[in-house]
């Protein structure tokens, strides 16, 4: 697959919402946003993003830990450029991770940790990659292909993991098994063998930057010999990176649920949607445009607009599999919804609605309510005014057929871009989530 630029998170929301510009199911042209209101969505902080062109592809997108990253770390992370170098790295870790059954976020954070992401910084202990093989000062083999490399990095962890801790390292492990394997995959028995036993939860190496009470560590039991020869003084020191279990939480990892996430109650997590996107307008197999039928190529040659995505998701994931090439366009399609297959109309979105608004007087705009929590909204767009085709980057301007807008406030004035009143939503009926969930995660 390609290599993914990961999604650079704009702005603090997480209401997951995916909307969809002006037109719904017609075999008349439909049309997107335009530079007016690209303007208004700047100027009223409307955000967006749309996912870039590597998707994780099954292998396990996770969150760790309960909560955000504090915002000092994801500042960290961010300004050392973490997911751009792990993106230009992500061949070798999804080799990797198909070779041993891990997330690769997990080994992106063995990379991060040992080697800074350096393209040339072996994942195995961080020495350079040369153009033979040769012997590590731990007696590892460190192999000139990188993506050997990477697998000896993930069979290591996966085999310090059970003889230190006895775990059994899988996609499935919880954040505290994965917390043991980076502490055996760093220290080995160190901790372990410490009077009394340290826990990996005192580790900077595992733990640092994960919450607000894991901030700047100090180092125990750090110091490395080998042989007589001490390697290291880090004793008592302060290490200012973040921890592995961070980065894997910041590339958007979690032991708890798969490449997306279990889909909980509320919808679509940001991450979520953000991955459900770029499948989208990835349209692997064609599925996109099959499933959404004569719209999808209206768009600048191959793109998406409102319609287009609506048409998909309603008839991918929810009951109405058949639903016809209604007339109208994206301001219609709530009315015909109502009016042609009797779903309830409301004035409230809620998880799995459609919405359609009069943005303007002809076309309107329609869209898909992936998720709401702790009353905050993301919002999802396609736009032929974009002139995007693909997965993007995650931005507006990432040149993919979809991207999301980020929005904190329930505010339909900033849906519909201060261009209409008239907003009204319709739950889609049974709603297939397994179906979303082997979707993010596999494709179609």
């Amino acid at each position: 697959m390609q290599k993914s630029k990961f999604l650079r998170i704009i702005k603090q929301s997480t209401l997951v919402f995916l909307s969809l510009l002006f037109t719904f199911l017609s075999p008349l042209a439909t049309f997107a946003i335009d530079d007016a209101t690209l303007d208004f969505n700047a100027e009223n902080n409307i955000t967006f993003y749309d996912k870039s062109d590597g998707i994780c592809e099954g292998m396990g997108s996770f969150s760790i830990g309960d909560g955000e990253l504090p915002a000092e770390t994801t500042r960290y992370l961010d300004n050392s450029g973490v997911r751009e170098k792990a993106a230009n790295n992500l061949d070798r870790y999804e080799y990797a991770a198909s070779q041993t059954g891990l997330p690769w976020q997990a080994i992106a954070a063995l990379h991060y940790r040992e080697a800074g992401l350096r393209s040339k910084g072996s994942i195995l202990n961080g020495q350079e990659i040369k153009d033979t093989p040769y012997t590590n000062v731990d007696g590892r083999t460190i192999y000139p292909d990188i993506n050997e490399d990477a697998k000896s990095a993930a069979e290591t962890l996966v085999k310090m993991a059970k003889n230190v801790y006895e775990v059994e390292l899988s996609t499935s492990s919880d954040i505290e098994a994965f917390g043991k394997a980076f502490l055996s995959y760093n220290r080995g028995y160190m901790y372990k063998n410490s009077k009394p036993e340290t826990p990996y939860t005192d580790s900077p190496y595992v733990m640092n930057g994960l919450d607000e009470n894991h901030q700047k560590m100090t180092w125990k039991h750090a110091d490395s010999y080998y042989g007589d020869k001490k390697l290291n003084g880090l004793e008592g020191s302060i290490d200012p990176r973040p921890g592995a279990l961070a980065v894997m939480k910041y590339l958007g990892s979690n032991p708890d649920s798969g490449c997306s996430g279990s889909i909980s109650e509320g919808g679509l997590t940001e991450e979520q949607a953000k991955i459900f996107m770029m499948r989208y307008g990835e349209n692997k197999n064609n599925d996109s445009a099959k499933v959404s039928k004569g719209l999808w190529a209206m768009c600048n040659g191959g793109g998406s607009n409102c319609v287009t995505f609506s048409a998909f998701f309603i008839r991918k994931f929810s009951s109405l599999k058949n639903l016809s090439d209604l007339p109208g366009h994206g301001k219609d399609i709530v009315k015909n919804l109502v009016n042609n297959y009797s779903l309830p109309k409301s004035s409230t979105p809620s998880v799995w609605s459609v919405f359609s608004t009069n943005s303007d007087p002809i076309y309107g705009h329609t869209g898909i309510v992936l998720g709401i929590h702790d009353g905050k909204y993301i919002i999802g767009h396609a736009s032929c005014s974009n002139k995007g085709i693909g997965k993007g980057n995650g931005e507006l301007s990432g040149g993919g057929s979809g991207f999301v807008i980020v929005e904190s406030t329930p505010n339909p004035s900033k849906w519909n871009y201060g261009r209409g009143s008239d907003y009204s939503f319709a739950p889609l009926p049974n709603v297939d989530t397994s179906l979303i969930e082997d979707y993010i995660n596999n494709g179609p």
